[in-house]
Formats: structure tokens, C-alpha cells, sequence
């Protein structure tokens, strides 16, 4: 069974560059987790980011609100040397 990082890296592919590699993923949400005592009202809020570390570049990509996963969309490319 792929483990969550290799099936975020198979997913991540169709947004790369010719030649680029990856490097690191990155699962990451966009509420606090701090906001699941809220219940309900968390997981319709929530969604999923994934940080996605090539050689070139560092992708914010858009996931599922569910699950990790998933990749829908390069939302943002930022220089190699970002700090996060």
C-alpha cells in the first residue's frame, strides 16, 4: 500500500515542469486543528494544502477537503530558496 506522501508525489506529477523533480510534500490544512472542537462547522471550512518542494520551485497546491491526497491545482509558485 503507497504511503500518503507517495500518492500526494503521484498526483503533484502532471504539474511539473519538464525535467523537474520533487523533492519534499508537504500536507498542510488551512484551519487551525485547534477548530475540530467546533466539529461540524470544521469540516466545512476546512480544506487541504499541499507544499509541494521541487528542484526549481515551491508549489502551493490545492487538495480535497477530505483527504490529503488528492491534487487539483497549482495555486501559487514561489522561488526555491522560500523559507517555510
Amino acid at each position: 500500500m503507497a504511503s500518503l506522501r507517495e500518492k500526494i508525489r503521484t498526483n503533484a506529477a502532471p504539474y511539473l515542469r519538464p525535467g523537474e523533480e520533487i523533492q519534499a510534500v508537504i500536507p498542510a490544512q488551512t484551519l487551525s486543528g485547534y477548530l475540530m472542537f467546533f466539529g461540524l462547522i470544521f469540516s466545512f471550512l476546512n480544506g487541504y494544502r499541499v507544499i509541494v518542494a521541487t528542484d526549481q520551485r515551491v508549489m502551493l497546491c490545492r487538495s480535497g477537503r477530505k483527504t490529503l491526497a488528492p491534487v487539483r491545482e497549482a495555486l501559487r509558485d514561489l522561488p526555491r530558496q522560500t523559507v517555510i
